[in-house]
Parts: structure tokens; sequence; C-alpha cells
């Protein structure tokens, strides 16, 4: 569920965030600006309320501690008082330990499901992590199980229209059909990007339909859009239970 594959999971040598790359130090500025005007969509989804302090669950937090845009709405929520829960297939627990008010729930390692109650939270909480989970059967079946476990739910997710795909920072090639991007991602020495099971971006389009059909008529469901670069950026999913 994470956005971040260990280096276990990522081939040997590679290096996943490509801190070598000279847009780099760009894209995580930009990456910054993006997920604060995100983090507002929510505050404004929420209706925060003094004295009211909401139970959130973060879905696919990243074991990152080095990226400045890694977990960075961690320390938002509790700069405003919200002590968020963690939970990731990879192993969080540092995040728990360097955060204080944050409480990592351990990987149940059955799949998507996730070991809580359900309507456990008020909010799940779900920053780039829909276009990891793989194919699109997966990805219906994962945004079912975070209406699950909480009352309402804010996703994230690259909008795969934007013209610039911002994990092998190649512009153009992802609108091609999936049978051509795979090939040139392979050609290109990115083999782990060009499988589904690690990178399958979504449209809008795709998102809406896949949310209706994971979430059903027990959710009212939005979707916004975030420009950068020109275009739409991401796409967010604000989806409340009736």
């Amino acid at each position: 569920m994470s956005e971040n594959p260990t280096s276990e999971s990522y081939p040997s040598g590679k290096d996943y965030f490509f801190r070598r790359h000279p847009l780099t130090d760009i894209q995580v500025k930009l990456s910054l600006k993006v997920r604060w005007r995100m983090f507002l969509f929510w505050k404004m989804a929420a209706h925060l309320q003094p004295g009211r302090a909401l139970t959130v669950l973060d879905v696919g937090t990243t074991p990152d501690i080095e990226r400045a845009d890694s977990n960075c709405h961690l320390k938002w929520l509790l700069d405003i008082g919200i002590k968020p829960s963690i939970y990731s297939v990879e192993d969080v627990s540092g995040i728990a330990q360097k955060i204080p008010g944050v409480t990592a729930i351990p990987f149940s390692g059955n799949g998507n499901r996730i070991p809580i109650d359900d309507q456990s939270y008020d909010w799940v909480f779900c920053s780039a992590t829909l276009e990891h989970v793989g194919n699109s059967e997966k990805q219906i079946a994962f945004l079912r199980e975070l209406g699950r476990v909480a009352s309402s739910v804010f996703l994230t997710t690259p909008n795969r229209y934007h013209w610039l795909e911002f994990h092998t920072k190649l512009p153009f090639i992802h609108w091609l059909p999936a049978r051509w991007h795979k090939k040139i991602l392979i050609w290109l020495g990115l083999a782990y990007w060009a499988d589904e099971n690690n990178l399958r971006l979504v449209s809008k389009k795709e998102l809406h339909h896949f949310s209706s059909e994971a979430l059903g008529k027990a959710f009212e469901i939005q979707i916004k859009q975030i420009f950068s670069l020109g275009m739409p950026s991401n796409l967010v999913l604000i989806a409340r239970r009736k």
C-alpha cells in the first residue's frame, strides 16, 4: 500500500527516489506545495470543530524519513491536535517512534484487509497509494476496504493525464496504450514501473467509476483536482458516509 517500495522490493542497486536526478529537488518542493493544498481540502471537508478531536487512520504510510514531502501530512495533523494511527504493508514502526503522537498498526499480512473493526475511524487518509496496489480489481478492493474502516475517506492519487509522470520523471509516454508504455519502460531499464503491481495510474473518470463501484450508494462521492505545471496533476477523492 505504501507509495515507497522497500529496498528489498525495488531492484538491487536502484535508487527509488532518483536522489541524483537533477529534477528531484524541484519535485520535492513542488510536492510539498501540492500536498499542502490537498491537506487544506481535507481540513475543509472534515469540518473541524473546537473541542472534538477527529480520529484519523493514515493508510499507505511510507517508512522514508529523508524526503521532506514524506509523511508531511502526519505532522500537519499533529499540528492541529489530531493524533493519527498509521498502517502500511511496510514496517512503519520507526515512524511512530520518531514522531510522538503517532500510533502504528502492525501489518496483518492478508491482502488489503486492515486489522481493525468496521468504521473504527472518523476519517481514513490515503496519500499516493492507490496507484501502487495493483490492477483495477485490486484498486476497487482497496477503496472498498478504506470505506469499511472509516466513516469518511480522503484519498489522493496522481492524475494519469498529467503530462509528467512523477515516478519515472518521464513526460507523455504514460499516455500511450499500456502495452507500449510498458515496453518503453523496460527498454529504458525501468522494468519495476512497467509492472502493474507497482504502478497503475488512474484518470479522473476511472477514479469516479472505481469509487462508485467500491463504496456504492452508502457514500457521497466528490472528486477534486489539484493543478500544477499547467495541468491537473493530482486527483482528490472525498467520500462521506451518508
